[in-house]
């Protein structure tokens, strides 16, 4: 079931990507989900194409997708679908975006895909093999805190701003820099392809970071939670430290 899984994913990932690239850099009509979120019609077009693979393979499934939200039961494997994850960096021309999909039975992340339409990068992992970056194994940097680089992102409403303002005098005193890059599942990818060292994440969406965990936690990284403990996979939002074992504890301390 897993290997058909992962091949019905990557295939999803190759028609949203195709659909991305082609509509990518042409001026999106951008619309508001609530006061703090955007939406882009291309964000529901890669949403239906995805959902259409996905169903056609394993129609008894349930999903949750972050433009339509819930649809089944969490009793059945669930698909987990970002389609447009960056979608403010890809209505502003800003090429650093990308499509998440994972596959989730009994609480637990059995697969993810997280596919860079414009460098045409696609990661993978199931919860019991390697990652992999275009097919080649990939695993985590490891550096010591006071020098790594780390990535980060949060929620888009007022209290995940007001957190993070709060938690950067902090983190400027445990490590070397860090970087927003607007797209948390290609973010955790680079870090489990050597490009980050960490990653610090709050309040995140399950669909912010299903796939993106797991390919990281594939490649070597250790997660804590905000309450400094072994992540899981939640179906509510979560603040989430990323990295080799030390790097991730000193992330973690900040919280």
């Amino acid at each position: 079931m897993i290997d058909h899984a992962l091949q019905t994913a990557l295939r999803a990932a190759r028609v949203a990507s195709i659909l991305l690239r082609k509509n990518f850099p042409r001026t999106q009509r951008v619309t508001m989900k609530d006061q703090h979120n955007v939406v882009t019609s291309t964000d529901r077009a890669s949403e239906r194409a995805i959902l259409k693979v996905l169903k056609r393979a394993f129609p008894k499934s349930s999903s949750f997708a972050e433009e339509s939200g819930h649809a089944g039961s969490h009793s059945h494997p669930t698909w987990i679908v970002d389609p447009l994850d960056g979608t403010t960096n890809f209505s502003h021309h800003f090429p650093y975006f990308g499509v998440s999909i994972a596959l989730v039975q009994d609480d637990k992340i059995l697969l993810g895909v997280v596919a860079n339409p414009m460098l045409r990068e696609t990661y993978w992992a199931t919860a019991k093999g390697p990652a992999f970056c275009n097919g080649k194994r990939i695993h985590i940097h490891n550096c010591v805190p006071s020098r790594a680089v780390i990535s980060m992102s949060r929620g888009g409403n007022p209290q995940s701003k007001h957190r993070t303002a709060l938690l950067l005098p902090k983190l400027t005193k445990k490590i070397r820099t860090f970087r927003f890059h607007g797209a948390a599942a290609l973010e955790l990818c680079d870090v489990a392809m050597g490009h980050a060292d960490g990653f610090l994440g709050i309040d995140m969406q399950a669909y912010d970071i299903a796939a993106g965990m797991l390919i990281a936690q594939r490649a070597g990284a250790k997660i804590l939670n905000a309450q400094r403990k072994p992540w899981s996979f939640s179906w509510k939002p979560s603040s989430v430290a990323v990295g080799n074992p030390l790097l991730t504890k000193t992330l973690a301390s900040i919280f």
